[in-house]
């Protein structure tokens, strides 16, 4: 099998620099995981991880094409940049010794033996050695790829890792293949697995899956095995995006789990950018709906809306009541907006004070309402004090 087969050019010639250096050092090096199942598949890999029997920074100063690099002391793991503009992730290989289920696991330096028993299913668990150009299958890792089988390595791998219940639902769905070992996932998920895992990991995997090409059906596959609860028929209604952020608010709008409503508002795996929207939603979200849905003219409208993120607004576009005033917010009422400066009212009705702002609400009250950017004159500029006046006495 040419394993390089998936590999663009740059991909390829930055694998031999790495295969260079290793012979030169006479260290052991593999690419692992999900770039040689994706070889076998004969599908395009995001990523290239590559492991080392020894320490990263000896092959790293070895390299010909190298641009720069991060390098992690504490695991020894490094992420490398080369002048093509490919990134590979160069790591020793290690052993995990899981204290508690759920709990991160402590490291140590080992062998690929020890680091392929480390990972989560049989498919992932595949080396290939770059120097002497064979794969390393100790778990019978291609006969599951080629029996379109998902199954983890050992019995306890599930509890010691739960996200790794997750990861088995996206490899499923993504690649066609059924879990083999799914049959522990009722008792797990109702011993609360989940709890023996942070916030931050918890809606990391939630956020990876909406990512995917095929989110819909793995996040349906998560609440058909009762991990979340969501309204699954308004996943992908009335918007269409292939955005991660997108697909990860339809997510939130159709959550119906306290659980998960919880870790969205107090984890920080996610942006601000992302997770302010989504914590005003969830807690505001009964009373913003209220005052929209009572809000019957533009400058109603207007008013719940100004000031709101463009993912604010994503958020209550899946509320078919909503729909149509949010489209209308977007697309019309911001463009009638506009409004006289403060200066200008007063030498229009040379008056200081209060009144000013007054009169700036009220013309912006009529422009959104009218949806019509009015020239105001001294003579409609007096109709508008009028009516402030006649309002305040």
């Amino acid at each position: 099998m040419d394993m390089y087969r998936i590999f663009n050019e740059g991909q390829i010639n930055v694998l031999k620099d790495i295969k260079r250096a290793c012979k030169e050092k006479k260290i052991k090096a593999y690419i692992i995981g999900g770039a040689v199942r994706d070889s076998i598949l004969n599908v395009k890999s995001k990523d290239i991880d590559v492991c080392v029997e020894g320490d990263p920074l000896i092959i790293i100063k070895e390299l010909k094409s190298l641009k720069d690099y991060v390098y992690y002391e504490k695991f020894q793991t490094s992420t490398i940049y080369f002048n093509n503009g490919v990134s590979v992730d160069l790591i020793r290989c290690r052993k995990e010794t899981y204290l508690k289920d759920g709990m991160l696991p402590i490291v140590e330096p080992s062998s690929i033996k020890d680091d392929i028993y480390r990972r989560d299913f049989t498919v992932n668990a595949l080396a290939y050695d770059i120097v002497d150009e064979r794969i390393i299958d100790f778990y019978g890792g291609i006969d599951d790829i080629n029996n379109k089988v998902i199954k983890s390595i050992h019995k306890n791998s599930y509890s010691e890792d739960c996200t790794r219940i997750f990861r088995a639902i996206k490899y499923s769905i993504r690649y066609g293949f059924e879990i083999e070992d799914d049959f522990v996932f009722n008792s797990l998920i109702g011993n609360n697995i989940f709890n023996t895992i942070s916030f931050e990991r918890y809606i990391k995997e939630l956020y990876l899956i909406c990512g995917e090409d095929k989110w819909i059906q793995m996040l349906k596959k998560c609440c058909m095995y009762g991990i979340i609860d969501l309204d699954c028929d308004m996943l992908g209604d009335s918007i269409q995006f292939s955005e991660q952020n997108i697909n990860f608010l339809n997510m939130v709008y159709c959550s119906r789990d306290k659980i998960l409503n919880r870790a969205l508002v107090e984890n920080s795996f996610l942006k601000k950018e992302l997770l302010n929207p989504i914590r005003k939603f969830i807690v505001g979200r009964k009373e913003l709906e209220h005052k929209l849905l009572n809000s019957k003219r533009n400058y109603d409208i207007y008013k719940v809306f100004n000031g709101m993120t463009k993912y604010e607004l994503v958020l209550f576009s899946w509320n078919k009541e909503l729909k149509y005033k949010v489209y209308n917010y977007t697309k019309n009422i911001l463009n009638f907006k506009t409004v006289i400066s403060g200066k200008e009212i007063k030498n229009l009705i040379e008056r200081d004070g209060k009144i000013v702002g007054l009169i700036k609400e009220g013309i912006l009250k009529r422009n959104v309402n009218m949806l019509m950017n009015f020239d105001y004159s001294t003579k409609n500029m007096g109709e508008i004090l009028y009516d402030i006046e006649h309002k305040y006495r």
